[in-house]
């Protein structure tokens, strides 16, 4: 409450009428979407009025860290030795799904040397790969590998199409199922060797598949992956201080989000940093478009940001703004050190000036409430030190509350309110009681206990928040189908997300594998395809499909090919209309019967007016 956006949109004018500096010049960077959009207004207001009429309006950029890193990535991909065009791993879901992945790779890496140590044991003969491990298993074990052969061949079998549909097929396509089948039959043949290698070793009755155990990449595996990985990013960890499995999962994790273009948000920060500022070319192509940042919210930048920060006015000027008591997103890796971190960096490493102006009028808050933190904050003596000066009158006291369950806060808080509505006149509408989240962890939801207070009291109470427009699933099975009609941004997570929504005979359990198998069949030691490829390689055969999944699948993928050319016609606002629409997805969540919350049905679908809204 002391002006520090203010301070922000102020130094751009002064940028711009007192030092000549072009709007377009000036990149301003926030911390969040939400800020980001706010801050838009808030310029765009200020600018227009030195504007005439008839003049375009000339507007600082304004980003998000990662909205500057993934725009730039998305026009470099290629120089960022990115394998397809990227998109952005938006969701936790997303994340899991390429962490999955991962896992699955580093299993079959480790069936292969587990094959490798039975087979040789100490005299390994250089560079092993499951060709050589199969040759070798046949040529020592021809029984073993007969049967397994067998296991295989059974197995293939049961996907291939009904000699009824057989007969319909073209020359080519059997052709291709043909080379389909042979395919599989590999596959399959590793999974009954490695077995077989594992009978012969510790015998008829104690076959054992700790592996698959071990490493399932169920949802809770995956997440503790993701930590692991996030942690190190952060500068916790490094690879040296993990075993070898859990090293190798993170690496092959970001050598899928190489292949695949699926970017973290982690990862657009470092790739922006590495590849596109780190690239001679690029840099001087980036640091001739802007000439002074502007930075928001600066103590909640993490080490990845001040890096990268440090990178893009390399060759320019910077102003931040900030405060250290308000750092609190730890957790994310920011810290209240930052502040003296960047004198450090520009003063004593690039012996550059540095002027800092500490603002100290809150127009925010009581009196009261300043004294307050005021108090609390002093025990703090890495903090930076400064004095707020209320402008607004002191207010009632603050009272401080000691629960020991959250049932026992619940019922204080309500029964507070009532007193106050019928005792002050207090009106419930002018009431308030403000949540740090909405979940937190083990604890879940952090608003339950009081939502079954107040309504168990008849108070009446509106929830404000909670799930946002892009938390919603129909929204974020919009957002798929959008992603999948974008040419050149092929989206696994996508893929998997819509291929049987609204439902078209496409039950994911049985698809998604035998699409899986083509990925693993067709990837090669330089890249690996997207399931929609995949998808559309077996398309061509039907290898394991039922005539009304061959026929359900063809469809679908045409489908995306129809919305595809339908992406450069159309304003994003209009395209989203449209593919609401023609997917299905409308008529979908119009019949489908939505949960109840709180007595009243929970909002599906998106509005005409959040559509327009997703245009920022």
């Amino acid at each position: 409450g002391s002006g520090k956006t203010h301070t922000m949109v102020q130094r751009a004018v002064n940028l711009v009428n007192n030092y000549d500096f072009g709007p377009e010049k000036i990149l301003m960077i926030t911390f969040s979407n939400k800020a980001t959009g706010e801050l838009k207004k808030r310029v765009a207001s200020v600018f227009s009025s030195h504007y005439s009429p008839d003049e375009d309006i000339r507007l600082p950029t304004i980003k998000t860290f990662h909205s500057l890193a993934f725009w730039w990535i998305c026009r470099c991909w290629k120089a960022c030795n990115l394998g397809k065009c990227p998109s952005p791993l938006a969701t936790k879901a997303q994340e899991r799904s390429l962490m999955q992945r991962a896992i699955e790779e580093n299993l079959d890496h480790l069936r292969l040397e587990r094959c490798e140590r039975i087979l040789w044991r100490d005299e390994r003969p250089g560079e092993v790969s499951w060709e050589v491990v199969l040759q070798t298993f046949r040529g020592r074990y021809v029984d073993d590998y007969n049967k397994a052969s067998l296991k295989a061949d059974e197995k293939a079998n049961k996907d291939m199409p009904r000699e009824k549909k057989q007969n319909k097929m073209t020359a080519e396509e059997l052709q291709a199922l043909n080379e389909e089948m042979k395919a599989m039959k590999k596959l399959y043949l590793r999974v009954e060797c490695y077995l077989g290698l594992l009978h012969r070793k510790n015998g008829k009755n104690s076959v054992t598949c700790d592996l698959e155990r071990r490493w399932s990449g169920d949802d809770p595996q995956c997440d503790m992956y993701l930590e692991l990985v996030r942690k190190a990013r952060l500068g916790h960890h490094s690879k040296n201080d993990y075993l070898r499995e859990d090293a190798s999962i993170w690496e092959l994790y970001d050598k899928l989000q190489r292949e695949t273009g699926q970017i973290d948000f982690d990862s657009m920060l470092i790739i922006f940093t590495d590849k596109v500022l780190g690239n001679e070319k690029l840099a001087h192509r980036f640091h001739s478009m802007y000439s002074h940042v502007i930075v928001d919210e600066y103590q909640d930048n993490s080490e990845a940001q001040a890096l990268m920060l440090n990178k893009i006015v390399e060759h320019g000027s910077l102003t931040v703004v900030g405060d250290d008591d308000q750092c609190i997103y730890q957790f994310r890796g920011a810290s209240p050190g930052n502040f003296g971190r960047l004198r450090e960096f520009f003063l004593e490493e690039r012996q550059i000036t540095i002027q800092e102006e500490t603002l100290t009028e809150n127009h925010r808050s009581s009196a009261n409430i300043l004294k307050v933190a005021a108090t609390f904050l002093q025990g703090d003596t890495s903090r930076h030190a400064k004095v707020l000066r209320p402008s607004r009158p002191p207010g009632l006291p603050v009272e401080i509350w000691k629960c020991h369950y959250t049932n026992d806060q619940a019922k204080h808080i309500v029964s507070t309110m009532i007193e106050r509505h019928e005792e002050e006149g207090v009106a419930y509408g002018d009431m308030s009681c403000l949540f740090r989240c909405f979940q937190m962890g083990k604890l879940g939801s952090l608003t339950t206990h009081i939502q079954k207070e107040l309504a168990g009291k008849n108070v009446p109470f509106t929830v404000v928040g909670g799930k946002t427009l892009f938390e919603r699933v129909s929204v974020l099975d919009l957002l798929a189908y959008l992603r999948l009609s974008i040419t050149g941004s092929p989206d696994d997570y996508s893929f998997e997300r819509v291929i049987n929504k609204p439902t078209r005979r496409l039950p994911k359990d049985k698809l998604i594998p035998l699409i899986k198998q083509q990925v693993k069949r067709n990837k090669t030691k330089a890249s690996m395809i997207s399931l929609q490829e995949a998808a559309k390689i077996l398309c061509k055969t039907g290898f394991g499909l039922s005539s009304s999944q061959h026929d359900a699948l063809k469809v679908f993928l045409a489908q995306i090919d129809q919305f595809s050319a339908e992406v450069n016609t159309k304003s994003l606002p209009d395209l989203l209309t449209y593919l609401w629409r023609q997917t299905g997805l409308e008529d979908f969540y119009k019949n489908q019967n939505q949960p109840k919350e709180d007595g009243k049905k929970k909002k599906a679908s998106p509005s005409k007016q959040e559509m327009n809204g997703m245009d920022s």
